[in-house]
């Protein structure tokens, strides 16, 4: 039920493509009520933790200007939250264990840290050492390390200690630490995750095949386009790209989801090209199907060209022109470039802001944006 009523509001979809960055599929010439974009940056490569359980141990705070974070949680050091240690009460204690710091500090930056994590399952204390590390940086850093435990029950008590000291003028006030429980090792990327979900939508018959059978069960017919900026480093019109390749090679290694074995499996290499309108429906997945990535991200851009295609289409469809439209963004990061404000490298995140104030007040088309985001 629950995905019949997904599929009524979302389909039929109005899809198109960008190749570089950032992704979707239309349904043209028939009426449509959402376009979907979907971000193909390479941070959308990083591995996907399948989170049970986030307890924020220190979060952003700018008036403490401390260089060093010692002691053990909750016992001597209170948790900034959300979440207390006894959130993982009751919780598999065979597992992994993560300890994720990230900061923020626009200078060059060092951390140095070690963590001891202890356990109490069945009424015997365990402790498990997570080493000692010096990381360096500038700017936007993330580290993390991981404690894999086996052979115990559920969790009794927990307590986890941390030494951090920070250098260069790195405040402890700029630093976010989580301790995070994953109970099993995550084997995906959000590209793959994205890449799910569309395929879930499309397996209208719920048989666990993307297919013609499935036009059978959604009130569209699909095509779709790649699209790039034309030129990587400097902002510009989109213009289709009809040679593109993905697969194993060089930087366009990839994996697509294979329908009959249920696993993914290294993509062989390929054209990428636009196919006409109402293509095949099975040959439609075959090119969403492959999780290369790559770039920046223009999602400013992007959103302008998404509103010009709407806006082609209602041209061509006057009739239909007070239809409802929705741009729906899944992204996994600030946009980071832009093409209208000035030092457009660095104000990427204040062009989408642009982008979607225009598309609602002169087009009247609302942006949503679905976000990977930070934990």
């Amino acid at each position: 039920m629950k995905k019949s009523t997904f599929l009524f509001f979302l389909l039929p979809l109005l899809l198109f493509a960008h190749i570089k960055d950032e992704r979707l599929f239309k349904t043209p010439n028939i009426i449509s009520s959402a376009t979907i974009l979907l971000d193909r940056s390479g941070s959308m490569d990083e591995t996907a933790y399948s989170t049970h359980i986030i307890v924020r141990l220190n979060d952003y705070a700018p008036w403490d200007h401390r260089d060093r974070l010692i002691g053990w949680y909750d016992d001597e050091i209170p948790t900034d939250g959300p979440g207390t240690m006894s959130s993982f009460y009751e919780e598999r204690a065979d597992s992994l264990w993560v300890l994720w710091l990230e900061w923020d500090d626009n200078k060059e930056n060092r951390v140095d840290m070690s963590w001891v994590l202890k356990i109490k399952s069945n009424g015997v204390w365990h402790t498990y050492d997570g080493g000692n590390y010096s990381w360096e940086g500038w700017g936007y850093e993330k580290r993390a390390d991981t404690i894999l435990i086996s052979g115990l029950d559920e969790v009794e008590d927990i307590e986890v200690y941390v030494d951090i000291t920070t250098y260069y003028g790195l405040d402890i006030g700029k630093m976010r630490v989580n301790l995070i429980h994953i109970p099993g090792i995550m084997v995906s990327t959000r590209i793959k995750d994205a890449i799910f979900v569309i395929h879930s939508l499309l397996d209208a018959n719920n048989d666990g095949l993307v297919n013609e059978g499935d036009e059978e069960y959604l009130p569209v017919k699909l095509g779709h386009g790649f699209h790039r900026a034309t030129s990587s480093s400097t902002p510009g019109d989109y213009s289709y790209v009809y040679d593109e390749t993905y697969g194993s090679a060089g930087s366009n290694r990839g994996e697509s989801y294979s329908q009959t074995l249920r696993r993914w499996v290294p993509a062989s290499s390929g054209p990428l090209y636009t196919d006409s309108i109402g293509s095949n429906f099975s040959n439609l997945w075959e090119h969403i199907n492959f999780t290369s990535v790559g770039g920046h991200t223009p999602n400013g851009q992007l959103i302008a060209e998404g509103v010009r295609y709407i806006n082609e289409w209602r041209d061509n469809h006057p009739d239909l022109w007070c239809m409802n439209h929705d741009l729906i963004l899944i992204t996994d990061g600030l946009s980071n470039r832009g093409t209208e404000c000035s030092d457009w490298p660095s104000k990427g995140s204040e062009e989408v802001v642009l982008q979607a104030y225009r598309a609602w007040h002169e087009d009247s088309i609302r942006v949503y944006a679905v976000g990977f985001g930070q934990i």
